[in-house]
């Protein structure tokens, strides 16, 4: 009876198919606030595959930025112009572009303004921030910073509950029914960053598979 249980266990042991190689851990880094800018569903490739064991943290840019040049993090996705480049071993590539619209109460129109809208901006120093307070700006629409948040669902909660104004992606805007005043001439872009150096198999394809079509063309 000994000799036939070592002998079952033998052949376990032998053959790898009665074993599959565990998946592929990738450490992977998000800013806290991508998910209500690029919505649920661009998370989905973290999961998509068997064969990668995704761990997924969230911190600020310039936080994953450091980890993934530490090597802390094997790639990290976040909504800002990386600051680092090759220079430093960097390499980022954009992953999705978001079309901006100017979001206002019902009934709201540019010409019709004299006094300063209320505006709910990006935080202070984002590109998302100086982008759309350059933009007002430019197109003489007086405004008055009524708050700041990283968030396009709160704004866009706060046009319809408090009358403020903003910038976010046109089909979040859309999809909550909202007064669209204009469009903007500048989108929301989401970057991927991994080191600059030769990237692993998995890291390669989660990055395809997180690219939109537009770009994923780009880069092959």
């Amino acid at each position: 009876r000994a000799s036939m249980m070592f002998r079952i266990g033998e052949r376990a042991f032998d053959d790898p198919s009665e074993s599959p190689a565990p998946p592929i851990v990738v450490r992977a880094g998000t800013s806290p606030s991508l998910g209500s800018l690029a919505g649920a569903n661009f998370f989905e490739p973290f999961f998509a595959r068997d064969d990668i064991h995704c761990v997924v943290n969230h911190a600020p840019a310039s936080e994953l930025e450091r980890r993934v040049l530490s090597g802390e993090l094997d790639v990290a996705v976040v909504e800002d112009v990386p600051l680092s480049g090759p220079s430093r071993g960097l390499r980022s590539r954009v992953l999705l572009r978001e079309k901006m619209v100017l979001v206002a109460p019902e009934g709201s129109s540019m010409d019709a303004v004299r006094d300063p809208i209320r505006f709910i901006s990006y935080t202070r120093g984002s590109r998302l921030q100086g982008l759309s307070e350059d933009w007002l700006g430019r197109n003489a629409v007086p405004f008055e910073v009524a708050g700041e948040v990283d968030h396009p669902g709160v704004m866009l909660r706060l046009v319809g509950t408090r009358g403020l104004w903003c910038i976010a992606p046109g089909h979040q805007a859309r999809e909550h029914g909202l007064h669209i005043v204009a469009e903007v001439d500048f989108c929301a872009e989401i970057h991927g960053m991994t080191r600059d150096a030769n990237i692993s198999e998995h890291v390669a394809s989660l990055l395809d598979a997180l690219t939109s079509p537009e770009f994923r063309e780009q880069t092959e």
